[in-house]
């Protein structure tokens, strides 16, 4: 079931704002929004093809209540329902897996790993009552994560079917100055229905992203941006479950990978184990990002290692429009624990319903 279509989503009413409830058996599906979030995988073994970014998918039939799935299943957030959108036509281009569980496929070309783009136009739903006319990599929002290694060498094929000419900036990454992304300085705009090649090594190990740079305002905020991960050469970490968070504001709603509570994802973790939240601000506002029931510490900011030194326990840190953070937690106690913009009326909509950036962790 996709997150979209969840009826589990959806808050129940029992006071307004953030004043949230947890009966004695609360608890979020044990599926999440059907996947249950997996220690990292890496990436893509570059043995098959690209695969094209797949067709909308049609709106699926409300489930029953009490059924097994759901992102935030049965729980109660403090604030009044919102009626479902009709599904209509308004079939969003959303995924079936959170996101950083699949990333991009590439294929090799010699030694080269190549990754395609298409920027193009899409519906994309937000929310239950919300779809918007968006600005896509591959169809989605945010685009997809892009992962490879330190020492590797990659391509990046780019598609432009927008109605205007577009680039693309790798935020953080060292390369040189003709693939930075800048019209009129690194290489002229991608025009309409044109294609254009990024290639270069990649230096250091670190979370960084990617976003136009041409009528960047516009072009950003209607969707186009989207994670970069190089890992170690030696491949992703295995001791965590690794959780990818992008943060964005469209259309006056506050998103985490596209998305506005109650359609965000929430994610199944172990309990004992490490939790790695891999959050990138691509959005215009600041947000402090706190978490509920445990201390997390920042191993990664912006594209780098944090020190062990400089490290300390902490339970909100702010993320500035292009920031990134790394935040490693063990969770000890079961349950579903929050984490959360804590920007009041970053979570808040019409009337004191719960939205925008809101998700949460279950701990089983």
């Amino acid at each position: 079931m996709k997150d979209d279509d969840n009826p589990l989503l959806r808050p129940r009413r029992r006071g307004t704002g953030m004043a949230i409830v947890f009966a004695s058996t609360l608890a979020l599906a044990a599926t999440g929004i059907g996947i249950v979030a997996q220690a990292s995988a890496p990436e893509n073994s570059g043995t098959t093809a690209a695969a094209p970014a797949p067709a909308p998918a049609p709106a699926a039939p409300a489930a029953a209540p009490d059924a097994a799935g759901g992102g935030h299943g049965g729980m109660d957030m403090g604030g009044t329902a919102t009626p479902a959108a009709a599904s209509g036509d308004t079939t969003p281009a959303a995924r079936e897996v959170p996101y950083g569980t699949k990333p991009l496929p590439y294929t090799m070309d010699g030694d080269v790993k190549v990754f395609r783009l298409t920027a193009a136009p899409a519906k994309w739903r937000l929310d239950d009552t919300t779809t918007v006319d968006a600005w896509t990599y591959n169809g989605q929002v945010p685009g997809p994560v892009i992962r490879a290694r330190v020492g590797d060498r990659i391509r990046i094929v780019v598609t432009n079917k927008l109605p205007e000419p577009t680039t693309i900036h790798w935020h953080g990454l060292e390369l040189p100055i003709r693939q930075d992304g800048v019209p009129g300085i690194s290489h002229d705009p991608i025009k309409p229905g044109a294609t254009f090649t990024y290639e270069f090594d990649l230096k250091h190990v670190g979370m960084n992203m990617y976003h136009p740079h041409f009528n960047t305002l516009k072009q950003q905020t209607k969707g186009l941006y989207g994670a970069l991960v190089v890992d170690p050469a030696e491949g992703p970490r295995r001791d965590v479950t690794e959780v990818f968070q992008v943060l964005s504001e469209m259309n006056g709603k506050y998103l985490i990978n596209g998305k506005s509570f109650p359609s965000t994802d929430a994610y199944t973790v172990p309990r004992g184990e490490k939790v790695l939240v891999r959050t990138v601000n691509l959005g215009e506002m600041d947000h402090p990002m706190h978490l509920h029931g445990f201390l997390f510490t920042v191993v990664g900011a912006d594209g780098g290692e944090v020190p062990e030194a400089a490290r300390f326990a902490r339970y909100t840190q702010n993320v500035a429009p292009g920031e990134s953070y790394d935040l490693e937690f063990t969770p000890d106690q079961k349950g579903a624990w929050l984490f959360h913009c804590h920007i009041i009326g970053h979570v808040t909509g019409p009337g004191g319903t719960d939205a925008g950036m809101i998700t949460a962790f279950t701990v089983k």
